[in-house]
């Protein structure tokens, strides 16, 4: 049975429910609109043109699945200002870095075919070798 109030009638009714609602959403955009977190898990330093290629972890909470990131970063800057450019999987944490020249890195990670994003063989005159290999992490705990 619904109560409806008298003076309003059921477009009364409604409405409450309406501002209930939207009011609802204004808390979960609110709470779901939080900085995200970042971990940075490694840095390469000394490659070709003093460039640095670091390694992270983007965790934005219940609303975005983990990412494994690499990107290249200038001293002293803060992840939360960039974006990756290399490299980008979500719905996965195991990314290792391995420099293998000064215009070479290895990047082995562990994750689906589709929930790779981004992945670059040359930037900035760095190459990248990929290796999605998940028995890697397994093996070594990383």
């Amino acid at each position: 049975m619904v109560i409806v109030d008298q003076q309003y009638g059921l477009a009364g009714d409604i409405m409450k429910k309406y501002i209930i609602f939207l009011f609802s959403w204004v808390v979960l955009l609110i709470n779901g609109c939080s900085k995200c977190g970042y971990e940075r898990t490694q840095v390469i330093n000394g490659l070709k043109n003093y460039q640095s290629v670091v390694g992270f972890v983007r965790n934005c909470g219940s609303t975005t699945p983990y990412s494994i990131n690499v990107t290249f970063v200038n001293p002293g800057m803060d992840l939360g200002d960039i974006k990756a450019d290399v490299f980008s999987a979500t719905h996965s944490v195991d990314l290792y870095l391995e420099k293998v020249s000064v215009d070479t890195i290895k990047i082995i990670f562990c994750a689906l075919k589709d929930d790779i994003f981004i992945q670059e063989k040359k930037l900035y005159g760095v190459h990248f070798i990929y290796e999605n290999n998940c028995r890697f992490f397994n093996k070594n705990n990383y």
